[in-house]
């Protein structure tokens, strides 16, 4: 019982802490990316995504965005921007999305 609980604990602060953002591209270049990262300029900043442990499906629908194009990001921590940049280094889901009226 105990187990159980420590589990179900761990699961809702896990979740308290996940976060999910829609950006808005305002400029991807391959030609721009770091040897372990993508960099990506939005509207509300630009992203710098770790991508050595990011699955090639994801590293795909990243690098295929194009200006205009909307991305839906979920991490399981709260995103937060320093100096115009949000630092990613874990994402748990990423999905090309309609753009927010």
């Amino acid at each position: 019982m105990k187990k159980l609980g420590l589990s179900l604990l761990f699961l809702v602060s896990a979740n308290t802490f996940a976060a999910t953002q829609t950006f808005k591209v305002t400029d991807n270049n391959p030609n721009n990316y770091g040897e372990e990262s993508i960099q990506i300029k939005t509207t509300k900043g630009n992203l710098a995504i770790y991508s050595i442990n990011l699955d090639s499906s994801k590293y795909k629908l990243l690098r295929s965005l194009k200006k205009g194009d909307c991305v839906k990001i979920l991490t399981p921590y709260k995103l937060e921007k320093y100096e115009n940049y949000y630092a990613i280094d874990q994402i748990t889901s990423v999905k090309k999305v309609t753009c927010p009226k």
